[in-house]
């Protein structure tokens, strides 16, 4: 069932998860991990891009891994599963992905919890494995200051600048960064490379 927030989601998000495709230059063996997959809005356009490879989407939400699932039942594609899990400890075993996932998760955690997470995404990445965060950078301008000076331990780490040291100090090399705007709103781009051996 398609809900007003789906269809503000699909709004907002479209062009800059289309980017996040690209950017992730998936093959169609690939195995593809996404830490809090929503209600599956990306994972339907990853699936017809890895049909001999594998989709695990991973949230916290019962609530959301539900829609999901009711989203991605609609489609022909059976090569995915989706798992409730915490980003801090994801259920899943080391150097299991070719390319991670995470679109705006990262602002609804504090910033003390990112090291944590961004080790959990190098663990489970392959060597030489790609992660994709995009993360909401701004807009809608004064809405925005008001929300980061009331709460930058959530909005504060929107910017990715900041993720930026903590990703290379889990062990990735960022590739790119870019933004890109979409009605109204900014979003930042980052795909990094997973280093060393696995």
């Amino acid at each position: 069932m398609t809900t007003a927030i789906d269809v503000l989601l699909l709004f907002i998000e479209r062009a800059p998860h289309t980017l996040a495709l690209e950017s992730a230059a998936l093959k169609s063996v690939d195995h593809v991990l996404e830490v809090a997959v929503g209600g599956g809005h990306l994972a339907a356009q990853v699936l017809p891009l890895i049909s001999k490879g594998w989709y695990d989407g991973v949230d916290l939400s019962p609530e959301m891994l539900e829609r999901a699932q009711q989203r991605l039942a609609r489609t022909s594609y059976r090569n995915y599963r989706l798992l409730q899990g915490d980003a801090r400890a994801l259920p899943l075993k080391t150097a299991s992905y070719n390319v991670l996932f995470s679109t705006y998760m990262l602002e609804l955690v504090p910033l003390t919890e990112i090291p944590r997470i961004c080790a959990e995404f190098a663990r489970v990445v392959k060597a030489g494995g790609r992660c994709v965060v995009l993360t909401y950078a701004g807009g809608f301008d004064s809405l925005w200051q008001w929300a980061y000076k009331h709460w930058p331990g959530i909005f504060g780490v929107r910017k990715g600048a900041e993720l930026t040291p903590l990703l290379q100090q889990a062990g990735f090399k960022i590739e790119t960064r870019s933004m890109v705007k979409c009605r109204g709103l900014l979003s930042q781009l980052l795909v990094a490379v997973r280093t060393g051996s696995t």
